[in-house]
């Protein structure tokens, strides 16, 4: 699967492709930790953030974001991040000084025909 970067200016420009961020271990080339950035209404959105397990716990995270928000400083006045509830990242984006927002709930259900059997949808 390829990897996906938008290209959409409604979805994002020169400025969050520039803010955004990929880490690669320099011995091994592989990436060990992404911040990408994108237009989400209109507002910058961290869409994916991560760091390879092995990796966690230098900081890398709060790098990539002070990057970001340094980077968008000036321009975006605000950055929206989603995290589900009780993440062990929570506190890395309180530190930085991110504020819970609305808390979103969404529920999927596949439905069931019988004990063993699942409806999938065709569209």
């Amino acid at each position: 699967m390829g990897d996906f970067l938008p290209t959409d200016p409604d979805y994002s420009n020169e400025i969050l492709t520039q803010a955004s961020t990929l880490v690669f271990d320099k011995a091994t080339g592989q990436l060990i930790a992404n911040c990408r950035l994108c237009l989400q209404d209109q507002v910058a959105a961290v869409y994916s953030i991560g760091v390879n397990p092995a990796y966690r716990g230098r900081g890398l995270a709060t790098r990539m974001l002070q990057r970001a928000l340094t980077m968008l400083k000036g321009t975006y006045p605000l950055l929206r991040l989603y995290v589900m509830e009780g993440n062990d990242a929570e506190s890395v984006y309180y530190n930085l000084g991110f504020m819970p927002g609305v808390q979103e709930i969404q529920k999927m259900v596949i439905p069931v025909l019988n004990d063993s059997t699942y409806e999938i949808p065709h569209s």
